[in-house]
């Protein structure tokens, strides 16, 4: 999966796979129980903690997904850094894309290949955010 950077969150987005989302209802003494009705989610969030475990687990419902500090479908409140409609996440069935919504701090995505750069282009390494400024 992919791991990105909104705000202070560090989240790493799964495909959830389809065998996941089979759900069968649950019956005891031949009675089906009660239960939130099934949603399939195509994805989901793993918040990931300084020590590299995971916090929450955000599953991802619907067309797009907002993420945002006051508004959104997954809200993190006391992130200083995030913005109040920081960013969103779409999907088109087929595969997840992630847009910066204006966000004051930006939105980064982990590159964990050789990835191609561009004047202008920002690169966030630990704490430090470096702009490429490429001569002519």
């Amino acid at each position: 999966g992919m791991t990105i950077l909104v705000g202070r969150e560090v989240l790493r987005y799964e495909k959830v796979d389809p065998e996941e989302t089979k759900v069968h209802p649950l019956i005891r003494h031949g009675v089906a129980l009660f239960g939130s009705p099934p949603r399939e989610p195509w994805g989901r969030f793993l918040q990931i903690v300084p020590s590299g475990g995971y916090r929450d687990v955000r599953h991802l419902f619907g067309d797009e997904i907002v993420l945002g500090r006051e508004e959104g479908d997954i809200v993190f409140r006391d992130d200083a850094f995030m913005s109040r409609r920081h960013a969103a996440v779409t999907w088109d069935g087929k595969k997840a894309q992630i847009t910066d919504l204006g966000s004051s701090n930006g939105t980064f995505v982990r590159v964990t290949a050789a990835t191609q750069v561009k004047h202008g282009d920002h690169v966030r390494m630990g704490d430090q955010l470096l702009r490429i400024e490429l001569g002519k």
